[in-house]
């Protein structure tokens, strides 16, 4: 079986390394649409768009079994639109916004701008929305785009930015996969849970489509 996956940059990358670990039986396709970043300052119309020729060019050009849109901000956007187009499965990252709300008293929700204002919309009808404290990064993606190997300036950026909720929050959810790269770093300064949505994805990839086993590899392209 054979995977295709797009992000705006390197946010992704993490997302493959998930699936790679959890299903080496499958080849992956990547695909860094590098034009489009960050995705989260983008209007909701090019995002879909965008998300659109991604998906046509690892359908028809790469003949993919599978897609994943690595990136909360497309997901968000895009999922549902790219769903109605294709036949194949489409896979995406959606924060479960009500199970955190139920499980921590505070929960402190990290995402792009575009993204942010579209989860405002989302939690208006959770109880415990309380419980949430959304919090747009405006150019963290780009940020870590530029130092996504710098242990030093990804710890810098969490001090003098992030530092300021230790003690509040009980738990980080990590709205952009660009943010997975300072999630060590948010562990050490905050010292609560930090969550992703890379299990979820799993866990649904896994019931719906992993019946296959063959060698993997993966190829990369830039759009």
């Amino acid at each position: 079986m054979k995977i295709g996956l797009f992000d705006s940059g390197v946010g992704g990358i993490k997302v493959l390394e998930s699936l790679r670990q959890h299903f080496s039986c499958c080849d992956y396709v990547y695909l860094f649409d590098k034009n489009g970043l960050p995705y989260g300052n983008k209007s909701v119309l090019e995002i879909r768009n965008r998300a659109i020729n991604a998906c046509d060019f690892l359908i028809r050009e790469k003949h993919v079994d599978a897609i994943v849109i690595a990136c909360n901000t497309a997901s968000c956007v895009a999922l549902s639109e790219c769903r109605k187009r294709y036949k194949i499965p489409i896979y995406g990252l959606i924060p479960p916004l009500k199970k955190l709300s139920l499980k921590y008293n505070k929960v402190l929700v990290l995402t792009t701008e575009l993204t942010h204002n579209i989860l405002l919309k989302t939690i208006k009808g959770l109880h415990n929305s309380k419980n949430l404290v959304l919090t747009p990064q405006k150019n963290l993606a780009i940020y870590i785009e530029k130092y996504a190997t710098n242990k030093f300036m990804l710890k810098k950026y969490v001090e003098e930015n992030l530092a300021k909720y230790k003690g509040i929050v009980d738990c980080v959810f990590l709205g952009c996969t660009h943010y997975y790269f300072i999630k060590n770093e948010l562990k050490e300064i905050l010292g609560c849970d930090i969550v992703d949505g890379r299990n979820a994805l799993i866990n649904k990839m896994q019931r719906e489509i992993f019946n296959f086993i063959k060698n993997s590899h993966t190829d990369f392209y830039y759009l």
